[in-house]
Parts: structure tokens; sequence; C-alpha cells
């Protein structure tokens, strides 16, 4: 099993914090953290207890999945959905070249070497 990437789950939750319009110390103090613990929470420096995970996720009203999708294989559709919602919401114009844009790379990483596992 492969370790947690502390570095992507702090972004992720940097990213819901921000989208939730909390400063980070107003957000610490939602969380009852000490904002240097979130921010190495944040910066992937510290590894948030699952009690402590789960008052962020309740606290930015959102789920596991959200700050997790590309650590588990399951919430990849989470994800990939996501996406697709995201991608209904633009005009058809940006719709299409966002489409053939993401057709484009996900062939070029198909037949790319660099990105095999």
């Amino acid at each position: 099993m492969s370790k947690l990437n502390d570095v992507l789950i702090g972004k992720r939750i940097r990213q819901w914090r921000k989208k939730r319009g909390y400063s980070q110390m107003q957000f610490a103090e939602v969380v009852d953290l000490s904002t240097n613990y979130l921010s190495g929470i944040e910066c992937g420096k510290k590894h948030p207890t699952l009690y402590t995970f789960i008052r962020i996720v309740n606290a930015l009203d959102c789920t596991a999945d959200d700050l997790l999708t590309d650590l588990i294989p399951a919430a990849r559709a989470t994800g990939a959905a996501q996406l697709l919602e995201e991608l209904a919401s633009l005009p058809q114009e940006q719709y299409l070249v966002a489409l053939t844009t993401m057709d484009a790379m996900v062939s070029a990483f198909k037949n790319s070497k660099t990105f095999e596992d």
C-alpha cells in the first residue's frame, strides 16, 4: 500500500478553504487548530489525525473524497464526475475546446513512455 501524499492532501485542503472564503486564521479558529498547525497541514509537513481530518472535512462542507480523490482509486470516479460537471457548465464553444484538449492530452499520455507506471 502506498504512503499517503500529505502535500497533495494539504493542497486540496487549502484549495477548499479558499473556495469557501476562509483565511487561514479564520479556518484554524473554526476547526480549533493553531494557525501554525493548519499551515503545516496545508504545506504537507503535518499529518492530521483522523479526528482532525473529519473536523476539516465537515467545516469545509465537502466529502473526504473531495480531499482524497487522487489518492484513492475508487475516488477517481468522483473526480471525473466533478470534472464532467464543470465541463457541462461551460458555454458550448469553451466546452468543445476543453474536450478536444483533454482528448489530445489523454492520447499523448497513452502514447508516451514517460508516464507509464
